[in-house]
């Protein structure tokens, strides 16, 4: 019995594989290692260093991720140090808080004194950040040193998470700039070359013309 027009139509696997092939043929065609008999030399040179310039990008990109649990895993260690070496108190804030702004954070931070006492009873007074909103006679948390000094709050776990995310990403397009540097000069250097070539088959067709 013949076959009907959809029995002709390729099926779910044969799809699949003709996606594949035509994209491998579009990144041979973009990257300049598709077959060419008019490509020359510095073309397969030029070709060669984009396959090898995407291919380390991939690398980067493993680098980048192995540096961002590397940096992550750091920044835990620390805080974790940190938790232990420092205890949260319960502070006063004694005096009106005023907000002043940081470079870098789009919202003001507000600060102001805080009143505490160490665990050996002493009564310290000091400047630290307080939420905002806070006023004068509100408590706050504040985090201080065995001696009662006060110290910075451990980081938290986004925190963390912030800094390996940013670690990890200046390494990826810190390698994926360099590697940009790296093409565009070789790029200009085979250039120069093929203009020096150009020039010189064109002197010599003009010679032979006029002969």
């Amino acid at each position: 019995m013949a076959r009907s027009v959809d029995d002709n139509r390729p099926t779910g696997p044969q799809q699949s594989a003709g996606v594949v092939r035509r994209a491998v043929r579009a990144l041979a065609r973009r990257t300049g290692v598709a077959q060419n008999p008019l490509r020359r030399p510095s073309d397969r040179l030029e070709a060669g260093a984009r396959v090898a310039a995407l291919l380390l990008s991939v690398l980067g990109l493993w680098a980048a991720v192995a540096v961002g649990v590397l940096v992550l895993g750091s920044e835990h260690s620390g805080a974790a140090h940190t938790a232990a070496a420092h205890h949260a108190v319960t502070a006063t804030i004694v005096s009106t808080p005023r907000a002043i702004s940081v470079p870098g954070r789009a919202v003001a931070v507000s600060t102001a004194r805080v009143a505490w006492s160490t665990q050996a009873g002493v009564d310290r007074v000091g400047s630290s950040v307080v939420a905002p909103g806070a006023e004068r006679g509100d408590l706050t948390t504040v985090w201080v040193t065995d001696k009662g000094d006060l110290t910075s709050a451990p980081l938290s776990r986004g925190d963390a998470a912030a800094v390996a995310v940013l670690s990890a990403t200046a390494v990826f397009l810190s390698t994926v700039g360099l590697l940009a540097l790296l093409l565009a000069g070789l790029r200009r250097l085979l250039d120069q070359r093929r203009y020096r070539d150009w020039a010189r088959d064109w002197a010599r067709f003009e010679s032979a013309q006029r002969r």
